[in-house]
């Protein structure tokens, strides 16, 4: 994501909130990419809709990425661009391939992770531990 959110385009994850009650909504930046944790009694899907609206009323180009049928037809014809998980990653795979065949060996491997802080890495490590 941060090597996409590099280029032209600015890129946002959304995650729920762990479903912990009380949960607030809360974003983070890490690489260049915006995390957003949905609040308590919102789920991540009503986030993306909601993102999506927001984009369209402000005549923003905007694609959303999703494999979820239910987001998907609730964006679609709304002036934003859907792509599934896997057509992203395929993107994403092909961006990186083409920048290494430019680069070539440059100066080493930067991580998504140097550029996590850490109260957002507990955050995602608290999601992936639930």
């Amino acid at each position: 994501m941060a090597s996409f959110a590099a280029g032209a385009w600015a890129a946002t994850v959304v995650f729920d909130g762990a479903g912990e009650p009380g949960a607030r909504e809360a974003s983070a930046h890490a690489g260049g990419v915006e995390v957003l944790f949905a609040p308590s009694g919102v789920d991540a899907d009503t986030l993306v809709e909601a993102l999506a609206r927001g984009a369209r009323e402000a005549g923003t180009d905007a694609i959303v990425v999703t494999s979820d049928a239910s987001t998907q037809w609730t964006v679609l014809g709304r002036g934003v661009g859907l792509m599934s998980a896997r057509e992203f990653v395929e993107v994403l795979a092909d961006d990186v391939a083409e920048r290494a065949e430019h680069l070539g060996s440059g100066p080493g491997k930067a991580t998504v992770g140097q550029g996590i802080d850490d109260a957002t890495r507990s955050a995602l490590l608290r999601i992936r531990d639930s």
